[in-house]
């Protein structure tokens, strides 16, 4: 009787603590049809409330951006002016010159498209480049309970790449 308690107590504990399949997340079979990325995907980021917006403000249709001959920093030279701005509980945005405008709700280009024609009134063709900075996902790589903030630069930004960000996902025993 004691033999065969052994034997079942030596069997759950060397069972118990083996990994029959590691890695399995990844594996898929030999004959699995991958979905294909779209190439354009149609998903456009829309502003929403608490998003903090940064943008660079270039005047002659941004000009001096790719005019990469001249360097200089007189009083003639680009507007270039780069802050960052909350977007309100109510969608309106306090900004430098124009002030108080309601931007929750458009698209990165709608966004753009509207500051151009409201800074036009104070600077020579404005052009415009914003960017949302505060997207961003938490990526729970595994065991041990640690956590990773990974900034979502890219609109398109894949699962594979926010673990590859957060350094990957942990092999050890769970």
């Amino acid at each position: 009787m004691k033999k065969i308690a052994l034997f079942i107590f030596l069997l759950s504990i060397f069972s118990s603590c083996s990994i029959f399949k590691p890695s399995i997340m990844l594996r898929t079979g030999k004959n699995y049809t991958y979905a294909k990325v779209p190439e354009n995907p149609q998903f456009q980021y829309k502003v929403a409330n608490n998003d903090f917006i940064s943008f660079k403000i270039f005047s002659n249709d941004g000009f001096k951006l790719i005019d990469l001959t001249n360097y200089s920093s007189s009083a003639g030279a680009t507007a270039n002016v780069r802050m960052e701005y909350l977007v309100e509980h109510d969608g309106i945005i306090k900004l430098p010159i124009i002030g108080k405008t309601k931007i929750a709700g458009l698209t990165i280009r709608e966004a753009e498209q509207m500051l151009e024609e409201q800074y036009a009134e104070f600077y020579n063709k404005p052009f415009v480049m914003l960017n949302v900075t505060n997207r961003r996902v938490i990526v729970f790589a595994g065991t041990g309970g640690g956590a990773s903030v990974i900034n979502l630069t890219n609109n398109n930004t894949t699962l594979l790449e926010a673990l590859a960000l957060a350094g990957g996902i942990s092999t050890g025993k769970a």
